[in-house]
């Protein structure tokens, strides 16, 4: 049986680092597709910059799946919604499951 996207490795870009020393490195529209998942509720609050860097380097659609309501010593509890519509996005999707999956749209 072959690779379900099989020209996906070869034209994706997946990052698997750090998002504050990446994401300034990165060109604005530089993805159609920005997708963060079980990531976001780990970050510091003094890093929560790092939103409006997504955004700006998302030319297309933005999709962050994460817990939102949860709060311990290792996640935060998040707004997503919120978070990213105080930046000027559009919320345009969201499924509420266990987990949040929320689809934005840069303006």
């Amino acid at each position: 049986m072959g690779q379900p996207f099989p020209d996906l490795k070869s034209n994706a870009t997946i990052l698997l680092q750090a998002a504050q020393p990446a994401m300034p490195k990165l060109a604005s529209g530089k993805f159609g597709l920005t997708l963060t998942m079980a990531v976001l509720l780990h970050l510091h609050p003094d890093s929560e910059w790092i939103f409006g860097e997504m955004l700006r380097v998302t030319e297309g659609y933005l999709v962050v799946i994460g817990i939102e309501k949860q709060s311990n010593y290792k996640v935060l509890a998040r707004q997503y919604r919120q978070d990213f519509e105080s930046l000027g996005a559009i919320q345009i999707h969201d499924v509420l499951p266990t987990h949040t999956t929320r689809i934005f749209r840069p303006r």
